[in-house]
């Protein structure tokens, strides 16, 4: 059966267009509509009406993109399993499929649906970096570290810090190893979105700090590290570095859209995403909460349909609630 993206990819030619053809006419931008037909991004079920409309889909793609995860191959990874060094491309390009669509699903479902199955395959992962040799090492490190990120967060979203702060740690580990700024960065940022959550304004400032310090990581994860960054500085009652701040990770996150390449982890850093980081700084300003308020409403309002009912939005909603008026 199809992918999602060769499936989308074969609409596409099979109605002549190319990609700069059809992203224009969606309208999204083309590196959006090369990371879906690759399948390193998943596609707002709003963009995949509008697709389905123009290439005359007849339902296909949606059904596609709401099919569950799986393997693409499940005895080559079986066998995978039962011979680590027998890892091959093939092998590892179904793995990074399987995780940008698992990353789609829990969007979708929440974060205790996925958690359980991350864990299995990102044990696989930390099996094949124990065994892989030679030049395809870098390319397992590496997977292996977004398979971990991607469980750290699990576990943080469901309230398993530690577990949470050690897939962080492998992350941090194997991303150092690939040579991935992005996402050693990003590992960062998620300890600093840990002690956030419990409170460790210190460490939060910190290690959002340091996480965007690397000129060579991608803007985007840059972005967002200054805006944690700027409500760190906020919670912290430092205002004026909590402003100045916020109007570099502003100034950032402008450079998102012609940045190209974004991590296939940043699918969802888009115009909406930073109004609600916005507004959440604003929300630790006593005199701002209008201001939040307006932020996170207009926020919420403008994201894709599937992200509309994802967990993680469950911060902003009660950011929300705590400074509107009663």
């Amino acid at each position: 059966m199809d992918s999602f993206g060769a499936a989308l990819r074969r609409l596409r030619k099979a109605a002549g267009l190319s990609q700069p053809q059809l992203a224009k006419l969606v309208p999204i931008s083309q590196s959006s509509l090369s990371r879906y037909e690759t399948g390193r991004q998943a596609a707002d079920q709003a963009t995949i009406d509008r697709l389905e409309e123009l290439l005359d889909g007849n339902g296909a793609l949606s059904a596609l993109a709401h099919r569950p995860a799986q393997p693409d191959d499940p005895e080559r990874l079986q066998h995978v399993v039962t011979h680590p060094r027998s890892v091959d491309p093939e092998a590892l390009a179904s793995l990074a499929r399987l995780l940008a669509e698992s990353r789609r699903l829990e969007d979708r479902f929440g974060p205790w649906l996925m958690v359980g199955p991350a864990v299995g395959y990102v044990r696989l992962l930390e099996r094949l970096t124990s065994e892989a040799r030679g030049p395809l090492r870098s390319e397992v490190v590496d997977l292996a570290a977004q398979w971990a990120q991607f469980t750290g967060w699990l576990h943080a979203a469901t309230d398993q810090g530690s577990r949470a702060a050690h897939w962080f740690d492998r992350t941090l580990e194997w991303s150092a190893e690939s040579n991935n700024p992005t996402l050693t960065a990003n590992a960062l940022s998620y300890k600093g979105h840990l002690a956030w959550m419990t409170g460790r304004t210190g460490p939060m400032i910190g290690l959002s700090h340091a996480a965007r310090r690397n000129p060579d990581t991608h803007v985007s994860q840059r972005a967002f590290d200054a805006m944690q960054e700027a409500r760190g500085h906020a919670m912290a009652g430092d205002l004026a570095a909590a402003d100045r701040t916020l109007g570099l990770a502003t100034d950032l996150a402008a450079q998102v859209p012609d940045a190209g390449n974004p991590p296939a982890w940043s699918y969802f850093y888009a115009p909406a995403f930073w109004t609600l980081q916005q507004g959440l700084v604003h929300r630790y300003f006593p005199t701002r909460h209008e201001s939040a308020a307006e932020l996170l409403r207009s926020g919420i309002a403008a994201l894709p349909h599937d992200q509309q009912s994802a967990e993680w939005l469950g911060d902003y909603r009660r950011a929300l609630e705590f400074v509107q008026p009663t």
